[in-house]
Order: structure tokens, then sequence, then C-alpha cells
């Protein structure tokens, strides 16, 4: 169907007609525009990084299946192994192949909030679909092949049917929520910190209906669970059973994806290395805009007494509880308390663009760009105070800045609150997104396997993808074919030396030490006291990476956040190759 532009015929101009279609709007342009950018951003080189341990984990798993095994780790995610069960019988099995289904959902979050724009506004629709896009922990697990992004993707989908069901009373909401629910269950133990905290408010909404306390109470409209059918009920469980065994090709997923709870549980309660900070300092690495966005969208909200606000506040209360008092503080369950964040800054967005939607007189844009000069100034003495040490420069930049300060005051003054506000608005809305792309670009593209970064946390060293090439080349020039050099090696050493080999047509995993002598080829994990058995020389090899606590200096900290320079002292978990000398060698 097209959309015709009338002509003015009162001036005699020529009739002429320019067709759009009428499903595309500016608004939807943009949504598609940030689903392009998604893809080209998480697709981009994905292969490049060796896989980490859940990583590998899964698609080992998912390969030794295709050669009759039955080997699983004892938590994956059935939805993702499916996925790469299909993507290797169909495909070629590579690292890409493994991150490809996380990397298209990633890309396609932004979508979930055009379905909540209503609910949330317009404006603050876009302004989150934004941060889904390009926020660096968003782009960094969407190019991981673990379960976060997919139970993110499931609770999305899952929020928004419940909340269009609200407000429209279709059924066809409740169709697409048993769907996103039976994808949610299958996919991680991330969707069980949603549905904990839905229950928490939905037992609040209760108990408070009962007591006449909210509209719900007052208007008499029936909980959405009473419009829940057998129908329904049937579609959840047919869809996950589908999804979970893989269409049949895995049973065993079924039972994983009851473990996946058990996961959740275990995470909660076990004991863990990371302080209890660790989550909230991933949080204000990485998401400064996000925290700060959400900040306004929290205080608007509970102001106005808000029950969206007040259920997005008892998510992330969930989240930050189980992570702080409770053992869930490694990187994935970070995104647990990110995506609650996200949908609070679109609230906050909403309102900033309500409050400042009076618009930008010469004045404000005068104003902002002297802000920005200063600020790119600023910035500039920073630069050169972590190039050089000179710390006169970092003084420049401190007075720099604290000039700005004063003279954002005495702009407010004149001027009043609102320019003032749509000044700095602007200034730091640009000064925290250069800081989200930076990060962004780093864990994606430049430190992803970096120990430094809070993200990763035991990354597996880019070593492993040295190691890969050497063995092919050693098995070419010893075997005379780049996959058949027999091979033993511990299996403690799986699922990286496992996944690394697949390709080797004799390759054995043994319990452990001491290595049998007889293959060409022996791998094990890197000891001081070992020595090569007679006649094998090693070779040693990073198999994963650390960061101990280490005391850095104000200019190391500034070196890594702007330019990811290598700063103090990494740790390494290391493995060595012994292969046996033959007589021309």
């Amino acid at each position: 169907m097209e959309q015709t532009w009338p002509t003015d015929e009162r001036q005699g101009q020529t009739t002429r007609e320019l067709s759009v279609p009428l499903w595309l709007t500016r608004e939807r342009a943009l949504y598609g525009l940030m689903v392009a950018v998604g893809l080209a951003v998480r697709l981009a080189a994905l292969g490049r990084w060796p896989l980490l341990e859940e990583e590998a984990e899964t698609a080992l798993a998912a390969w030794r299946t295709l050669q009759g095994s039955t080997w699983r780790p004892e938590y994956y995610s059935p939805l993702l192994y499916g996925a790469n069960l299909f993507c290797f019988a169909l495909l070629q099995a590579t690292d890409a192949a493994v991150r490809l289904l996380p990397a298209l959902v990633g890309a396609l979050l932004p979508l979930s909030l055009y379905a909540l724009r209503e609910r949330v506004g317009r404006h603050g629709a876009l302004a989150a679909a934004a941060l889904l896009t390009l926020a660096p922990t968003w782009v960094f697990f969407s190019r991981t092949a673990a379960t976060p992004i997919l139970a993110t993707g499931s609770s999305l989908l899952l929020l928004a049917a419940g909340l269009r069901y609200v407000a429209t009373r279709e059924e066809r909401f409740l169709t697409l929520g048993a769907v996103a629910l039976a994808l949610g269950l299958a996919s991680g133990p991330g969707i069980y910190t949603l549905l904990v905290a839905a229950t928490l408010f939905g037992g609040g909404q209760l108990l408070a209906a009962r007591r006449g306390q909210n509209k719900l109470g007052r208007t008499g409209q029936p909980p959405l669970y009473t419009a829940i059918t057998r129908r329904h009920g049937l579609l959840l469980v047919g869809t996950f059973l589908a999804i979970a065994s893989a269409l049949g090709f895995n049973l065993g997923g079924i039972g994983a994806s009851a473990d996946l709870a058990g996961w959740w549980v275990r995470d909660l309660f076990s004991t863990s290395d990371l302080p209890a900070t660790a989550v909230p300092r991933i949080l204000v690495t990485y998401e400064s805009l996000t925290l700060v966005l959400a900040l306004i969208g929290a205080v608007q909200g509970l102001r106005r007494k808000d029950d969206l606000t007040a259920f997005f506040g008892i998510w992330l209360l969930v989240a930050l509880a189980t992570s702080i008092l409770g053992g869930h503080r490694t990187p994935m369950w970070s995104v647990d308390a990110l995506l609650p964040l996200v949908l609070l800054a679109a609230l906050g967005a909403q309102t900033l663009c309500q409050e400042l939607s009076i618009g930008a007189t010469p004045y404000e844009w005068a104003a902002v760009a002297v802000a920005l000069a200063v600020s790119a100034f600023g910035f500039l003495k920073v630069a050169t105070y972590t190039h050089t040490g000179q710390s006169d420069a970092l003084t420049y930049a401190r007075v720099a800045w604290g000039l700005l300060i004063i003279a954002w005051a005495a702009y407010w003054y004149w001027r009043g609150v609102q320019p003032a506000l749509l000044v700095a608005t602007i200034v730091l809305g640009a000064a925290f997104g250069v800081l989200t792309v930076r990060a962004t670009t780093a864990v994606a593209y430049q430190t992803a396997r970096d120990a430094r970064e809070p993200l990763a946390q035991w990354p597996t060293s880019q070593q492993m993808s040295a190691f890969r090439e050497w063995i092919i080349t050693y098995s070419s020039r010893r075997a005379g074919d780049p996959h058949a050099l027999d091979v033993a090696y511990v299996e403690d050493l799986d699922p990286w030396i496992g996944w690394y080999l697949r390709d080797f047509w004799t390759v054995e995993a043994i319990p452990g030490l001491p290595l049998a002598t007889g293959q060409t080829a022996l791998i094990a994990p890197a000891r001081e006291e070992d020595k090569p058995p007679p006649g094998y020389v090693g070779q040693r090899f990073r198999l994963r990476e650390g960061w101990a606590a280490q005391r850095l200096s104000p200019r190391e900290r500034l070196r890594w956040l702007f330019y990811r320079d290598p700063v103090g002292h990494e740790i390494a978990e290391e493995f060595e190759i012994w292969v046996r000398l033959s007589s021309a060698e």
C-alpha cells in the first residue's frame, strides 16, 4: 500500500506523486537503523577471540553429539546447545558459528523497546534501544556464546507481552508470553531473576488490591493469571519441550533446562572469591550513561507512584541483592541488574525529553559549543598527562572543568532552569556517549580477552589461537596432514583443548598424569616440577589469564581508561605440549 502526497494546485504546480510505504515512519526507520548497526557491530570479526569456558563447553558438547558422544557439561543452555547443533550440521563448526545466535538476538533487542514505546514513552524507548545497541555490556555478551543475552531477549519479550496484554486485554499477547516464557526457561538462569521479581511484585499488588489500596483493587480488573487458559498452558509446555530438546535431538536438554533453576540457586548460595561490589563495579565502569538516566527515571517514577517504575525497582533490587549479599558476582550476573536499569533509563530519557521540550535557542547552542570546546581542552590536557606524566597538564584540566561548572551556574542564573538543564544534558550526554562508545570498541575489538577488563573474568588467552595454528602447522609437517597428528591430553584441559583439537582424527583425552608415551604429542597442565618424558621436547602456551588485585597510580588508571594500555601485571594458567622427536629432528 502506498501513500500519495498531494500538491498545491492553487499555485499551478505540476502534479507530482511521492510514494512512501504507509508502514514506514521515521520512528520505525530509526529502529531499523539500530538493528542494522547492531548487526554490523556484533557480526564483525565475530570469531576473532578464542572461546571462553562456558562458550567452549556448550560448543564442544554440540560437536561431540554430532560425533556420537553423549557428553554434556554440568550446566548449559539447551537453547544455545540446540542452535550450535544445527549450525554445525548445516555450516562449519567455528568460533563465529558458536556465537551466531547470541549476536542475532543481541542485534534484535532494540525491537523489544518498540513494543514497549507506548508504556515507557517513544523518546525513552528510542534512547533505551540505542543503549541496547551500543552499550559495552550488551555488545560484549552479544559477541559471547553464553546465557545472559538469550535470557535477556526472552525476558524483554515476556515483559512486552505482559504489558501489552494488561493494556489491551488481547489474547494474542498471552500467546506471545507463553512462547517467551518457554524460550526463557531453556535459555539461561537469568530468567529466574525476572520471575522472582515478578512474583514479589505480583504478591504485593494482590495484597494491596485486597486492602483496596491500588487502582487494580478499586476497578476490579482481574489479575493476569486468571486469563491463562488450558491452551496457553499446552502451548507453553509444547514450545518448551521442542526448544529444550532441540526438536527431539537432545532429550537430555529437558532436564538441563530444569537444572538452570539449580544453577541460579547454586550460584546464589556459593562462596565467591570476588568482592561484594563486583557487579556494581561493572555497572559503574561500563554503564555510566545508563546509570544516570536510570536514576532520573527512578526518581520521577517514584514521585508519580508509578507501578511500572516500582516493578523495575524491585527487579533491580533483587538482582543487586543476589549479587551483593549472595554469590551472583561473576560478570554474567551483571546483566540481570543492567536490564531493569535500561528500562528505568527509558523512563528517565522520556522525562528529560518532556522537561526539555522547549527547544534550544541560539544562546543554548552557543553555550553548548563553548562547553564542548572547554571539555575537549580539558581532555587534551588529561591526555598529555597520561603520555608525559606532567602534573601541570592535569592541573590545567581541573581548572578548565572547574571554570566550566562556575560558568554553567552563572548561565542557570541568567537564562533559567530549563535552558541550563538543556545545555547540561547535551554536554554530559556527549561526554558519557563518547566514554560508552570507547568502552564498547574496547570490549568488542581491542581488549575482549584482556584480564584487566572486569567483564572478562579469567578469559581464555589469545595464545589459544596461536596454539591451534601451531599444532596444525606441525601436524602438516610431521604427519603430512593438518589433522592427522596423534595427540593425548589431560582431560582437565577440557573444554578448551577438546574444542580446538576437534578436527584431529586421533586425539585422546586421558584422566591425568603420568601420560602414556605412545603418542606423538602429549598435552598437560604446566607445572614447574614436571619434566618432559624421555625423547620429547616441550613448549608452553597460556590457557587462561587473570588479574590479581594491584595498586595502580591515577596515571595508570587513565591510560587504561582512555587507551587500554597494558598496566600492572597479569597472571596466567599455562599448559605444555610435548612432542616426540623424530629421527629427522
